[in-house]
């Protein structure tokens, strides 16, 4: 109920996001125009990341899994993302009677254990993939981080597709194509050097205050 597409698809797009950064708004939009232009070939999927410093990140990704269990999570992601500094309890009541909920489930599932694990559960995932920031995309394992344009996007998925295209050649069924580039992901590309790090600074840095 978080992907947004048709599964199987040949590059699945992972984003974890936060309810209350206006960057993740951009880059739901960025997710609808991919969506558009790429159409059967791409499959999105939505994971909780909500940053502490966000008081209310954390109940909106509640209320989103919530209406989930009622298979309306995008309607519900797009009412917050269109209202991201007015998300108090009303309005998840309001917008959940809005989109059609049965709202008394939908305030009991927000509370429930099962919704705060799985909540929790991707705010461990996310740890664990590196995601620290939002917005924060795997483009079939592929990291690309930020509120980056389409035309950033462009030419990571192009060539994941090439790579899915490949492999369906070679006789890879397409359900099969997420598990198989998984295999790679993570994998340094040939021949890879990390840049070295600058020199440590020998005494306090002034960093100018925004």
């Amino acid at each position: 109920y978080r992907g947004k597409g048709t599964w199987p698809a040949k590059v699945t797009i992972v984003e974890y996001s936060d309810f209350q950064c206006p960057f993740c708004v951009c880059g739901a939009e960025v997710v609808e125009k991919i969506m558009k232009e790429y159409g059967k070939d791409v499959y999105f999927i939505y994971k909780h990341n909500p940053l502490g410093f966000h008081d209310r990140a954390e109940p909106a990704a509640r209320a989103a899994e919530a209406a989930g269990l009622q298979g309306k999570f995008f309607p519900m992601h797009d009412k917050m993302f269109a209202d991201l500094k007015n998300l108090t309890d009303a309005n998840f009541e309001k917008w959940a009677g809005e989109i059609g909920l049965n709202v008394a489930k939908f305030k009991k599932d927000m509370n429930s254990d099962k919704v705060k694990a799985q909540v929790k559960a991707d705010m461990k995932e996310a740890q664990q993939v590196g995601a620290r920031g939002t917005p924060n995309f795997f483009v079939n394992g592929v990291p690309v981080r930020g509120a980056l344009p389409f035309e950033r996007f462009k030419p990571t998925i192009d060539a994941e597709l090439k790579k899915a295209n490949e492999l369906i050649k070679k006789g890879t069924k397409l359900k099969d194509v997420y598990a198989e580039v998984m295999k790679e992901a993570g994998k340094p590309a040939p021949n890879f050097k990390l840049p070295s790090a600058p020199a440590a600074p020998k005494g306090p840095v002034k960093v100018a205050d925004h």
